[in-house]
């Protein structure tokens, strides 16, 4: 699986982002914004992602903004969930590539589930 198609350490799998339109090369090529504390975090951890650590969810979640926290939430529970390979997947096929991240804002990590494994919407 290329770099673009993993997940990012935040669950977002740059084929996906419609940065790429504006040249972000994603976060595996140096991409992204510039200080994350998830991608630090994982990086200094040695995993990939939130989805590996034992304490997830975490303090650097409440740094987020609340607007991107149940998106954020939503994606990692998918990837702890399904695992990398098959997240990918279901990210390309039920988010589609150049999606606009912005329109998933203030979204439960129900509902962003949901999207992601193609299932009903639940509240939590």
């Amino acid at each position: 699986m290329s770099d673009q198609e993993r997940p990012a350490p935040c669950g977002i799998v740059c084929r996906t982002c419609n940065h790429r339109n504006e040249g972000c090369v994603g976060c595996f090529e140096g991409g992204g914004t510039e200080e994350c504390h998830i991608r630090d975090c994982a990086a200094a951890r040695g995993i990939p992602g939130c989805w590996e650590c034992d304490e997830f969810p975490c303090d650097h979640l409440d740094q987020l903004d609340p607007a991107w926290c149940g998106l954020t939430i939503g994606l990692i529970e998918c990837v702890r969930e399904v695992e990398e390979e098959r997240f990918s997947e279901l990210a390309l096929a039920n988010i589609g590539e150049f999606a606009e991240y912005g329109d998933l804002r203030f979204k439960s990590p129900g509902q962003v589930r949901a999207l992601v494994l193609g299932a009903p919407p639940t509240s939590r």
